[in-house]
């Protein structure tokens, strides 16, 4: 017994003398480079988010850059340096896009390299046609008036993709909520995202706030996409009619690589076990999208 445990003690002692710490000096920390955030269009003014990488071991909070100077160039000639600042969103508020321009990006700030990246609007690909069927849905009214329920719709989109071109399409739909005052005299208006789902084989993200596709097997075709949403209503107005907004939005080849592999790894964000997704970035010496996108629209309206 005496020799047992001996030869136990031995082993534990072996065990403990193998076993080996790592400290967190032993793993590098790589420097920190700036992230850039800016989808451009004709219709919105330049409005580019800036914050900073961290380490995959750094757990601090993301935080955005403050001071920065940002510059952004029309066929190599600068058109404008957006210095309006808000919550990490430099914003210019005098000049928009125009298709057919390239445009280029660059961002400088103290303790970090410059970046740069460049790319263009497409052309707008116009809605053809769309459709609405409220498949089911449930209203009552609460004890203080408010409307609250839910509703299940189906819907399409017809468009005709351009022949002989490599196009890319988001598909978003949003409900326009009517705001009001406590005094009902004043109001204004939110768009409100619904979450989409399609069985499309040709959309490549099928559920989330926007879908994707390319025209990869549609090109030059009139192609309808069908998809799904549910919407739930809880507010003290009860509408006399439900407007929904559906968008069409054509990519830029680059802006396209961006929301389809950011699409594939926000889906896969809650399984550990899912096979991991790199996704696409075109800023030179630091992460994000500099990406155009043109768009189309039109409404629906349900009473």
């Amino acid at each position: 017994m005496k020799l047992l445990k001996y030869v136990l003690s031995l082993f534990f002692i072996a065990m403990i003398g193998c076993e080996t710490n790592e400290d967190i000096v032993d793993f590098p920390l790589h420097k920190s480079r700036l992230v850039i955030n800016c989808s451009f269009s004709e219709t919105k003014f330049w409005t580019v988010h800036i914050s900073k990488s961290l380490s995959v071991i750094d757990n601090a909070p993301l935080s955005a850059v403050e001071d920065a100077v940002v510059k952004i160039f029309e066929d190599g000639v600068l058109l404008t340096k957006p210095t309006y600042f808000v919550d990490g969103f430099y914003i210019s508020f005098t000049d928009t896009p125009i298709i057919g321009k390239k445009y280029s990006i660059t961002v400088s700030a103290p303790g970090f390299e410059s970046v740069f990246a460049s790319d263009s609007l497409p052309v707008a690909v116009p809605i053809s046609s769309i459709s609405m069927v409220v498949t089911d849905s449930a209203f009552y009214t609460g004890h203080l008036g408010e409307i609250v329920g839910y509703l299940n719709a189906e819907a399409s989109i017809v468009f005709d993709d351009p022949a002989n071109q490599e196009n890319a399409y988001v598909i978003a739909a949003f409900r326009v909520d009517t705001i009001y005052s406590f005094d009902s005299t004043s109001w204004n208006l939110m768009n409100r995202p619904l979450f989409l789902e399609s069985t499309d084989l040709n959309v490549e993200t099928r559920y989330g706030e926007t879908i994707i596709l390319s025209d990869e097997l549609i090109n030059g075709q009139t192609y309808e996409v069908t998809f799904t949403f549910q919407d739930s209503f809880e507010g003290v107005n009860k509408p006399k009619a439900i407007h929904y907004i559906f968008i069409l939005r054509s990519l830029s080849p680059q802006y396209y690589l961006y929301e389809r592999t950011y699409g594939l790894f926000s889906t896969r964000i809650p399984d550990p076990f899912s096979e991991p997704v790199q996704v696409y970035n075109n800023i030179e010496n630091g992460f994000g999208i500099f990406g155009g996108y043109s768009e189309s629209s039109d409404t629906i309206m349900i009473q």
